[in-house]
């Protein structure tokens, strides 16, 4: 007889699976975090005076929400979210954009997600891989692996205003 035990993934896949379902967790979480912070009269890590980042995101798919997240260390990235600043826009058509103001100067990296069915999570496919649309800065995409920091960091001045296109495959 046929025992349909599950299937058990590697434990890097298992370890992504987890990070990308805390990710999306963290950052559906955070409009209200962000008004309470807002309230309190306190955002931490932003500068007021800093630069602003502006994330073109293009992507194949119609309606969803997408998620943004800026990294200004590698600790997390790309989808710890508690790691990151994070914002959450309604997307209609194959585009949105996502606006990070008040950015102190230094390195940072950005995650996108596209959550197409608006449940919530990084949807997967059964080895694990991600079946949503995703992308991060510099249109790093390796092959087997998540991307690293290093591979999406780019350079934040004062002052600065930056445009930062990010592709969803």
């Amino acid at each position: 007889m046929f025992d349909p035990a599950p299937v058990s993934a590697p434990t890097s896949v298992c370890r992504w699976r987890l990070a990308t379902a805390a990710f999306l967790a963290m950052v559906l979480a955070l409009p209200a975090a962000r008004s309470a912070a807002a309230q309190s009269g306190a955002a931490a890590g932003r500068d007021r005076a800093g630069a602003e980042i502006t994330v073109t995101v293009s992507h194949p798919a119609g309606d969803g929400d997408v998620a943004c997240a800026l990294f200004a260390t590698p600790e997390g990235f790309p989808d710890a979210a508690a790691k990151s600043r994070g914002v959450v826009h309604p997307s209609r058509g194959t585009s949105a954009t996502c606006t990070f103001d008040g950015v102190a100067p230094g390195t940072y990296a950005v995650s996108v997600l596209l959550d197409t069915n608006r449940n919530g999570k990084a949807d997967r496919n059964f080895l694990g891989m991600p079946s949503e649309p995703w992308g991060v800065s510099n249109g790093a995409r390796p092959r087997m692996r998540a991307p690293n920091f290093e591979e999406a960091s780019f350079t934040v001045e004062a002052g600065a205003t930056l445009t930062i296109p990010v592709e969803l495959k």
